[in-house]
């Protein structure tokens, strides 16, 4: 059964995009499951970010095969040519698939949610997970969206007016949880500014009644350099350890709290021990049983030896 979910707040710039990039790509590469994310901002920011990628991919693939240099590559194919190329590299593989649908026709994306929701697939292509990007507002049809969604995950930055946003959208949340027994609000602590709001954040999630995710996202430059075809945790320009591990867990204990995977953190830390180059030749799909365990039977020291 299809799930629907949004990373949504009523605030912008709290990281709902970044957090929905590092998510399903994770979960599309390494987990195998079928992603589609649904772009309602009025920027379409996930799509800029998905054409930018294809674009740097395919501009890639072409001095690799004909060695021209980027200026007379720029002299002899359009961008559109360089995105096909990139976008035609990647086919068959797990990237999520993106529909750009303004929040302006609401309408429309209701309908979809809806067709999905029904038929588990849209446009004959199967779903496992339909993420919703919206715009952070109260605009009619973002309150319709989320009313249709399976559950949201809500970031939380620790900034005062971030946090009377918050406030007043996790009440909205919890009515909608009240209407449908099934539906899910869970929230993570995205620790963007670092501001001393952060010290008092407990009390006010208390107050709110709303227990965030252990995992967290740290204030780290890599979290601004994601792709969204190829996992965060494989990106050329994810460097820090720190980050691919914060990302892992927010992953992990997302899908563990949307009834997807059962989690086990136990060997994470024995996995991020692994160097580099290690790491790259085990697919997290492959020793996801290292720290996402479905089966009691399964050893960490077994599946230690089978790598």
């Amino acid at each position: 059964m299809t799930k629907i979910i949004s990373v949504a707040s009523l605030k912008g710039g709290v990281g709902k995009t970044t957090t929905t990039a590092i998510l399903t790509s994770i979960i599309s590469h390494e987990y195998g499951l079928k992603v589609t994310v649904i772009d309602a901002e009025p920027l379409c920011v996930f799509t800029q970010a998905r054409s930018k990628d294809y674009y740097d991919r395919g501009l890639e693939i072409i001095i690799r095969e004909t060695g021209k240099t980027p200026q007379e590559i720029s002299r002899d194919y359009t961008q559109k040519d360089l995105i096909k190329y990139g976008k035609d590299s990647y086919d068959g593989g797990n990237v999520s698939e993106v529909l750009t649908i303004p929040i302006t026709q609401g309408e429309e994306l209701i309908n979809i949610i809806k067709e999905v929701r029904k038929r588990g697939e849209y446009r004959s292509s199967k779903i496992d997970i339909l993420f919703v990007d919206i715009p952070g507002s109260s605009d009619f049809f973002v309150k319709e969206i989320v009313r249709n969604c399976d559950g949201v995950l809500v970031p939380i930055v620790a900034a005062p007016n971030d946090l009377r946003g918050t406030s007043v959208f996790v009440k909205q949340l919890h009515q909608y949880s009240m209407e449908a027994k099934d539906f899910i609000v869970k929230a993570f602590i995205n620790k963007k500014r670092g501001v001393i709001e952060e010290n008092q954040i407990d009390a006010f999630l208390e107050h709110i009644k709303l227990t965030p995710f252990k995992s967290y996202l740290s204030n780290l430059e890599s979290f601004g350099r994601f792709s969204t075809i190829v996992s965060f945790s494989r990106h050329k320009t994810t460097t820090s350890k720190k980050a691919k591990k914060e990302a892992w867990e927010l992953t992990i204990e997302f899908l563990d709290s949307f009834g997807l995977v059962k989690k086990d953190l136990s060997n994470l830390e024995d996995y991020m021990s692994l160097g580099e180059a290690e790491m790259r030749k085990i697919s997290l799909h492959d020793c996801i049983q290292k720290f996402v365990v479905e089966s009691d039977e399964t050893s960490a020291e077994s599946l230690t030896e089978s790598i």
